[in-house]
Parts: C-alpha cells; structure tokens; sequence
C-alpha cells in the first residue's frame, strides 16, 4: 500500500522545515563560538599588554638594554650569550668578575676590577 501524495507534501515540507531550523540552530552555534574565540583573543592581548616589561636582575634596568651603552673601547665579542635574566652591561660585567675563590680574594684585597 503506497502513502497518498498529500502525505508525501507534507512529509517533505515537515522534513524541509526540520532542516532548515538546524540549519539556523548550527550557524548560531558557529557565531556563538567564533564570538567566543574573539573574546579569548582579546583578553589575551590584554594580558600580553599589561605584563610588565623584564628587567635586569641585577641592575633592575631593562633586560633587553642596549649593548651599544658598553664602552666603545671595549670588544663587542666579549658579550656573552642572553640569559634571560640579565641585561647586556650586567652580563659583561659578571663575565669579568673571578670564578674561582682565590680570584675573588684578590680582587677584594688588590681592590682590582676583574
């Protein structure tokens, strides 16, 4: 026994109607996540933007100083490696200072640098 026509119709705009609301229902389940996702970007940058800038551990200046205010008589080759912590002029000077403990007994008893 087949459905009359009439049924199929209304079958058919009972099913176009149905998609359609999805339709509807997951372009605002997009929107919604896209607004979302802006939102978390910009609380992001937000955050970026209010962290404060580093400094030196040591000298509290910035850490990414310039390593043009050395002295210029000095060799540009002796400034060792970024660590992180300490701006350009500190790292040279640290470099400089005794490693070894007899090193730094002289230094305090000959009152020399280096």
């Amino acid at each position: 026994m087949t459905a009359p026509p009439d049924d199929i119709r209304a079958y058919r705009a009972r099913d176009g109607e149905c998609q359609a609301a999805r339709e509807t229902r997951e372009a605002e389940r997009e929107r919604q996540r896209q607004e979302q996702r802006a939102e978390l970007e910009r609380q992001a940058k937000e955050a970026v933007a209010r962290m404060p800038d580093p400094v030196c551990g040591q000298c509290q200046g910035p850490l990414n100083g310039d390593p043009y205010r050395l002295d210029p008589r000095e060799d540009w080759e002796e400034v060792p490696p970024a660590d992180g912590q300490h701006c350009p002029n500190c790292r040279v000077e640290l470099a400089r200072q005794p490693k070894s403990r007899i090193g730094r007994m002289m230094r305090r008893v000959t009152d020399a640098p280096g």
